[in-house]
């Protein structure tokens, strides 16, 4: 079988890596570096936990413990013969990527881009991904848009970009109970930034009248950096005069909280500004709930030009809280028909077997390539 490295710093607050490996154990050997701390992966994945997992207090610690696993990981990749390395994420991109462009003596590269860019970003980066992504064999996107970032931002050339969706998340689904009022529940989920337009989503309250508002009620739950939002929500939720109707939950939702979260929901909300992938809208689709997303590309796509919820103008908080009385007011047999278009894409594109059989491909393509160029350098070589 295929022999693949593949690196992971993300695990365990995102499970992508785990859920593909799993299926992607069926066509290739498969060894992951990741943290200590990353979870389970399936049994027949070689799970090295030697990345540094964060949370050391002590700055030197943390520094020591952080190069030990990129030591690990350049003797990983020179010792043990890996036909390719992919890259999922990185810890720290400005020291990790010099390494593995130089990984590319050893094996094949492949990097699943999962931002075109870092959400902030400077010139600095822009050069260091760009050089990165020009040194890459092959890169994995999740959709069409962020291809065509990709080919439009860096010059890159078409066919060495593939598109393979993410898969939807493995969760665990608690019996719907009969809910004790019956008004409409609307959940945005996921780690707070301002890209995401929370504050849209409250202008967008505030502007629903009150005895329509009355029969709605929303949890914003995720967890806030000061390194990436500053905004006092909570101040603005009191400012506008919604905090009867609106809840603000300031914290990393557990996983064994989700079920009951989303079970809570009738839909879940996706005001965001810009965004190249979102996997909070995966997780709405693995819990089967209707979306209310704003127009951007990537949301057009994934959402199948909105046939799984409600789109809305992007930034335009008085056509959100257009969409979200729309949704209030509409019948339950119009809802399952949504329910049904999100039954067939993750059937059908947005699943593991899928993604990781096209995964499969790519390597044993890059492969190929790496076994044809190795005949045509000897061969030259016998010439001189």
């Amino acid at each position: 079988m295929m022999k693949i490295l593949m690196v992971e710093h993300f695990s365990p607050g995102n499970t992508y890596s785990a859920e593909l490996c799993h299926e992607l154990a069926e066509y290739a050997d498969i060894t992951v570096l990741c943290k200590s701390n990353a979870g389970e992966f399936a049994k027949k994945i070689d799970r090295k936990a030697v990345m540094y997992a964060g949370g050391e207090k002590n700055k030197l610690k943390a520094f020591v413990k952080y190069v030990k696993g990129i030591f690990f990981l350049a003797k990983e990749v020179k010792n043990k013969k890996y036909q390719v390395i992919h890259v999922q994420t990185f810890k720290n991109a400005a020291v990790e990527i010099p390494l593995y462009t130089k990984t590319k003596m050893h094996a094949k590269l492949i990097h699943t881009v999962h931002n075109v860019l870092p959400h902030e970003t400077d010139r600095k980066d822009i050069k260091l991904y760009g050089d990165f992504y020009k040194a890459c064999d092959h890169l994995i996107v999740h959709n069409e848009q962020s291809k065509k970032r990709l080919i439009e931002v860096f010059n890159l050339e078409d066919d060495t970009i593939s598109v393979i969706p993410h898969g939807t998340y493995q969760v665990k689904k608690i019996p719907a109970v009969l809910k004790a009022d019956k008004k409409k529940h609307y959940l945005m989920f996921g780690v707070i930034r301002r890209y995401k337009g929370v504050d849209v989503l409250l202008q967008a309250v505030s502007k629903i009248p009150k005895e329509k508002r009355s029969d709605m009620e929303f949890i914003i739950a995720g967890r806030q950096y000061d390194n990436q939002d500053t905004t006092d929500y909570a101040h603005m939720i009191n400012d506008l005069g919604i905090g009867d109707c609106v809840k603000l939950v300031r914290r990393r939702i557990e996983d064994d909280e989700l079920p009951e979260l989303f079970d809570w929901a009738d839909a879940c909300i996706f005001p965001y500004r810009e965004i190249y992938g979102s996997g909070a809208l995966l997780m709405a689709y693995s819990f089967e709930k209707p979306v209310i997303a704003s127009d951007v590309p990537v949301f057009v796509e994934e959402t199948d030009s909105g046939s799984t919820g409600i789109l809305f103008k992007n930034e335009d908080a008085e056509s959100l809280a257009k969409a979200l009385i729309m949704f209030s007011n509409m019948p339950q047999e119009k809802i399952n028909r949504m329910i049904d278009s999100i039954t067939w894409l993750t059937s059908n594109k947005y699943n593991w077997v899928i993604s990781a059989k096209m995964t499969a491909d790519i390597y044993n393509t890059v492969i190929k390539k790496k076994a044809a160029e190795n005949i045509y350098d000897n061969a030259e070589r016998r010439k001189k």
